[in-house]
């Protein structure tokens, strides 16, 4: 029976710098996962060179803010979002009618 000859690990390229943007705000949780305070190899995977990862909001036009929450409120009738949703839209400076909530959900 011939023996296996093993392969030398793969290098891979560096798929740095990496940018997201998302809606979903980081809370704690979603940090911790992030934290690693010393160097690591797992699985093939090692780990020693540092990152430094900051948050920001980006900032937009109030009508877009606006317009989004306008767009959520016109398509859902949880009755649940209707506080969270009315708030936000007092925080912007306007107020949701109820003539147009869940207008645009589509009935299956």
């Amino acid at each position: 029976m011939a023996r296996r000859v093993k392969k030398p690990a793969e290098v891979k390229p560096d798929p740095y710098p990496v940018t997201v943007e998302t809606y979903l705000a980081p809370g704690y949780w979603q940090l911790s996962q992030l934290e690693q305070n010393q160097p690591s190899c797992h699985n093939g995977d090692v780990r020693v060179h540092r990152f430094k990862i900051t948050i920001e909001r980006i900032e937009e036009p109030v009508e877009v803010i606006r317009e989004r929450i306008l767009h959520l409120w016109r398509t859902t009738t949880n009755h649940h979002l209707t506080d969270p949703l009315k708030a936000a839209a007092k925080k912007y400076g306007f107020e949701l009618s109820y003539d147009d909530h869940g207008k645009d959900v589509k009935c299956k």
